[in-house]
């Protein structure tokens, strides 16, 4: 069995952009800023081992307010930057939906197609739902705490202030 490195996209693997106060995706392409740390968080995860996979909610596309072409841009962006093994999107805003975060369905997808143990695997996220998933589908979720998201600050199996803390948990898995 192998083990994974699961990444949520907007705040971890991408800047979020404020809209009215609040953390949201981006929208255009113009606006994704991939965070460097990212680049080498993943670099560091694949050369221990683990296969890396994202799992991102982009319910803005059945929301109208973003293209499947734009977010196929953004992803092309990502993958070169980024060598995921996986990456799964959920478009639908129905948060009854098993594949849409909170719920475990991507992860259990992801885990099927590459014969993950997800007791020994760990998803890294700046949201509830993120967390929420994760342990649904049995990962160790790490939380990676941020100014937006102080109100879930201490929620996630691991908690951790800055990306050189997520590194010093994979090099000890």
């Amino acid at each position: 069995m192998n083990r994974a490195l699961f990444l949520d996209r907007d705040g971890i693997v991408n800047e979020v952009v404020m809209r009215e106060g609040k953390p949201q995706s981006p929208r255009h392409l113009e606006e994704l800023v991939l965070i460097p740390d990212t680049i080498l968080l993943a670099q560091i995860a694949k050369e221990l081992g683990f296969f890396l996979v994202l799992e991102t909610n982009q319910p803005d596309v059945s929301r109208g307010l973003l293209s499947r072409k734009e977010l196929k841009k953004m992803h092309q962006v990502i993958q070169e930057n980024i060598p995921f093994d996986r990456i799964e999107v959920c478009t639908s805003s129905n948060d009854a939906y098993i594949r849409r975060k909170p719920n475990p369905g991507m992860l259990l997808q992801s885990a099927e197609a590459l014969y993950l143990d997800l007791s020994q695997s760990f998803f890294l996220g700046d949201s509830l739902k993120d967390l929420q998933a994760g342990k649904r589908a049995g990962v160790i979720t790490i939380l990676l705490q941020t100014e937006y998201n102080r109100f879930i600050h201490g929620l996630g199996d691991m908690n951790c202030n800055s990306f050189e803390q997520i590194i010093k948990i994979l090099k000890m898995a």
